[in-house]
């Protein structure tokens, strides 16, 4: 057994080298923080608010696994009367086909490819695709086509809106989600299918013809895409 004996003098130093072991600490932890505050502060980041005078959000849902709680979500907008948007990934689509059309029932606004389509319908036929998507009797629904343009579908009508011309594709990134964004807009502003449809063929041109999405839209660009 061994016996340790603690002076005064032993004690005094071990609260001073305990002290320094703080503000070490407490230095590096304040250097870091600033350091992740500085990052950020120079790094742009992705709009997570807008400012306005109502009270409301935005609510946005990724479907990326399981689907265990759709049926309840879709539940739960249904009973307050909540809008919301679904973003689905591509193997979610494929994997669980049944909830994506149940989702699609609740929407104003469907946007979605020729081949998700397929893979969710077990078709290819685009005739058969096109009236099933009529059954679902939503308001909208944005089938897109790639460089084939897109087929505004409604219960009553369907229109048929080729892509733009001579469009030299610097960047396939972001093309069906600048043309969604457009004809999103345009259906909220109370525009024809046809015209929503041509929005979203512009928009996605002007995002395929530059790396990445724009910073920033100028009025130049706004009349660019008015030229088209």
């Amino acid at each position: 057994m061994r016996l340790y004996i603690i002076t005064k003098r032993n004690l005094i130093s071990i609260g001073f080298c305990l002290l320094i072991g703080v503000l070490a600490g407490a230095i590096a932890v304040t250097s870091t923080v600033r350091a992740v505050q500085s990052a950020a502060a120079q790094r742009e980041i992705p709009i997570y608010y807008v400012d306005t005078d109502k009270k409301q959000v935005a609510l946005s849902f990724d479907a990326a696994w399981g689907n265990e709680q759709t049926e309840h979500l879709l539940e739960i907008l249904d009973k307050y009367k909540v809008k919301s948007t679904f973003f689905l990934v591509g193997d979610w689509v494929k994997n669980y086909p049944d909830s994506v059309k149940d989702i699609a029932k609740h929407m104003d606004v469907f946007s979605i490819n020729l081949t998700e389509s397929r893979n969710m319908m077990g078709k290819d036929d685009l005739e058969e695709i096109i009236k099933e998507y009529q059954s679902f009797d939503i308001p909208l629904v944005f089938l897109r086509r790639g460089a084939a343009g897109a087929v505004m579908i409604t219960s009553e009508e369907v229109t048929y809106v080729p892509s733009q011309k001579n469009v030299n594709v610097v960047d396939p990134t972001g093309g069906g989600n600048s043309s969604s964004g457009a004809v999103l807009y345009g259906f909220c502003e109370g525009f024809s299918p046809e015209k929503c449809g041509i929005m979203g063929s512009v928009s996605a041109a002007m995002c395929l013809g530059q790396y990445g999405v724009p910073e920033k839209i100028t009025e130049e660009m706004r009349q660019e895409a008015l030229s088209r």
